[in-house]
């Protein structure tokens, strides 16, 4: 039993014998960017106490207490009363901002952390919308407002956002309202969604597709800085071509590219992209499809 447990899935006997059979892995998309835990990670350590508990999905959860050593609600072992906390989290963003309110108050929470796949994810693997019978979504629900509409929201407070993730505070009726995060993240952008049409395959909407590809280019974007950072110049040049490429509305990636060809002395580039960047910070997505 040892040695049958200290080998990998993939090399494991049933494994290889159900691949031989012709048997292959359910396949699911990344859905959140390389990169964009740990930045949340990193705002928690600097932005909230020791003693703010955080209400996440089990991957962000598990993340904040390894790495942030916060507290959280949910915990992996989906076991005894995680079950039931499981359960309720999962309705909690289907309906007003009530049945969210009630929740954190239930379990201390300070903050919330929303995750851009919950609204745009409506696969069968586990996605929130299909745990939750909410795929057809009504704008009157937490659920879409935290993606679209967060100055809508009484209860909690935006803080924080990044490529893939929203952080919200719990507030009373006292507290302080909405706050806008500097910085333009496409992949909560309603008009933008409704804009772009993609090429899918069968089974896979729009709005799974839109998630998809741009977490593929966050995702370049990332490795491209990472590349550059250590020397090796025309890979990291490469995936951030290629990330502009494939999404061109991320403002990250044409501040990058305008910081790199500002150091091989090209300011014709430098100036272009960093014109792109300024005018997705700004709001004005549309001048690009023009």
């Amino acid at each position: 039993l040892g040695a049958h447990q200290s080998q990998t899935w993939d090399e494991s006997y049933p494994t290889r014998f159900l691949k031989g059979m012709g048997f292959q892995p359910m396949s699911i998309p990344q859905a959140v960017p390389d990169g964009a835990i740990a930045q949340l990670i990193d705002w928690y350590k600097e932005n909230t106490e020791k003693s703010d508990a955080t209400l996440a999905e089990f991957p962000v959860s598990a993340a904040l207490l390894a790495y942030a050593e916060r507290p959280v609600v949910l915990h992996t072992l989906f076991e005894g009363e995680n079950r039931s906390r499981f359960r309720e989290f999962s309705f909690a963003l289907k309906g007003d901002e009530e049945k969210l309110y009630m929740l954190m108050k239930k379990y201390d929470a300070r903050h919330f952390v929303y995750s851009a796949h919950f609204f745009l994810r409506t696969d069968t693997n586990m996605s929130y919308r299909y745990t939750a019978d909410a795929m057809k979504v009504d704008s009157r629900w937490t659920l879409y407002n935290m993606h679209f509409h967060p100055e809508k929201l009484k209860r909690f407070a935006l803080v924080y956002q990044n490529s893939a993730f929203r952080v919200f505070r719990f507030i009373d009726e006292s507290g302080e309202g909405f706050l806008q995060p500097t910085g333009y993240a496409p992949v909560f952008d309603e008009n933008l969604l409704h804009e772009l049409r993609f090429s899918t395959p069968s089974g896979v909407t729009n709005e799974e597709a839109f998630l998809y590809t741009i977490v593929s280019a966050y995702s370049d974007l990332m490795r491209g800085k990472q590349l550059l950072e250590g020397g090796e110049q025309n890979k990291g040049l490469k995936l951030l071509q290629r990330s502009v490429k494939t999404f061109p509305f991320i403002p990250e990636a044409h501040t990058a590219l305008s910081a790199y060809y500002l150091t091989t002395g090209n300011s014709k580039k430098a100036d272009a992209h960093d014109r792109i960047a300024r005018t997705l910070n700004s709001g004005q997505w549309r001048r690009l499809l023009r």
